[in-house]
């Protein structure tokens, strides 16, 4: 009898901590987590830099628009799309691409005269508004992408 309740005490001494196949299961559901929240992380961040987009186009498309409301400029937009015409009604300059910081990735332009202009940011998730363009300005600009999505933000004249 006594050696049988030494026995259980060793036994019971030696379950103080985990198994191998705990401590596995455990940290695998910890990397599926990680591995879910990057995934989730990486989403908001494209559209985080979608959203700044869409809101430089509008800031381009306000400035023009002020540029054109004032009369020393006679009713006409910058010539050539000159991004140093408008720093007086754009005083923040030129926006600059959110991912890379250079403005040349971020801004496509077409059409771009006295009478019109026509702006677009190619966007990383989600559809732009240039397939739905009715407007013979901003139309055939973007590029579909294998879905037949066109991932461009458009901003045109208003006058």
């Amino acid at each position: 009898m006594k050696r049988l309740s030494m026995v259980r005490r060793l036994t019971d001494a030696s379950k103080k901590g985990f198994s191998l196949l705990e401590l596995l299961v455990v940290i695998s559901i910890i990397a599926i987590l990680v591995g879910l929240s990057a995934v989730s992380y990486s989403t908001a961040q494209k559209k985080a830099r979608d959203a700044r987009r869409r809101g430089d186009m509008r800031a381009i498309q306000a400035a023009y628009e002020q540029y054109y409301a004032d009369p020393v400029n006679n009713s006409a937009y910058p010539p050539n799309c000159s991004s140093s015409s408008i720093t007086t009604y754009a005083p923040g300059g030129w926006p600059t691409d959110p991912q890379n910081s250079t403005s040349s990735g971020q801004v496509y332009t077409t059409s771009c005269d006295a009478a019109t202009f026509c702006f677009c940011s190619k966007l990383e998730s989600g559809t732009g508004n240039s397939g739905t363009a009715a407007d013979a300005t901003c139309s055939g600009l973007g590029v579909a992408d294998g879905n037949g999505a066109y991932p461009y933000f458009c901003v045109k004249n208003q006058q």
